[in-house]
């Protein structure tokens, strides 16, 4: 014990008796009549088990992870899903080229076999036709002098 002044006191001699009660732990029937019987009971008799800070820190992190984890997969997969898209407009691109020579190509061609055809046709003129033309050449060309003359009046006399 302690003075007023707060000092400590000498030792005080005493006896303890032995206690008159057993020592052994209570029977469960003893236990759960006792805590029946408590007033508290009802507040603290059924078991409640509690989320601690820690565990719910934890699952926040978690969900956090997971989230950042899925922006990135998303954000990979759109990468991915660009690329794939200017890969596909690049092939289109290409395909139209290819195309566009093609086409290009094949009306050269039919131009190309358009202008045999001329030349074959031209070649099978025969030279009684050519003999025609030639003949038809220098009478439209006489008649064309003829009329000419006589409008002007430098006709011979």
């Amino acid at each position: 014990m302690l003075t007023e002044k707060g000092a400590p006191t000498p030792v005080a001699w005493t006896r303890m008796r032995a206690p008159q009660s057993s020592m052994d732990p209570a029977p469960e029937s003893v236990l759960a009549q006792a805590v029946a019987a408590s007033p508290n009971a009802a507040r603290y008799a059924e078991a409640v088990d509690n989320e601690s800070a820690y565990e719910l820190l934890t699952a926040r992190m978690e969900d956090a992870e997971k989230a950042k984890a899925e922006a990135a997969a998303a954000a990979e997969k759109a990468k991915a899903d660009a690329i794939a898209a200017k890969e596909a407009e690049k092939a289109a691109a290409a395909a139209a080229k290819e195309a566009e020579r093609k086409a290009r190509e094949e009306a050269r061609e039919a131009e190309r076999l358009k202008k045999e055809r001329e030349r074959a046709a031209t070649k099978r003129k025969t030279t009684a036709s050519k003999g025609v033309e030639s003949l038809l050449r220098s009478v439209g060309t006489q008649l064309g002098r003829e009329i000419t003359r006589s409008v002007f009046g430098t006709r011979k006399r």
